[in-house]
């Protein structure tokens, strides 16, 4: 008896790898924001470019 060995896609998308998948996505959507949104809410506000610079230290 033999065992048949799981395609690709059966074994990236088990429950514990589509929960690490999720976690890594909802860890770096902070770091988005972050770098890319807050600079642009900012600039769209007419923020000096010094305070953007502050803010995303």
């Amino acid at each position: 008896m033999t065992a048949t060995k799981p395609s690709l896609w059966q074994q990236i998308f088990t429950k514990n790898m589509l929960l690490c998948i999720f976690t890594g996505f909802s860890s770096g959507l902070p770091l988005y924001v972050l770098f890319q949104l807050v600079p642009a809410w900012l600039t769209s506000s007419n923020v000096d470019v010094k305070t953007i610079g502050f803010f995303t230290l």
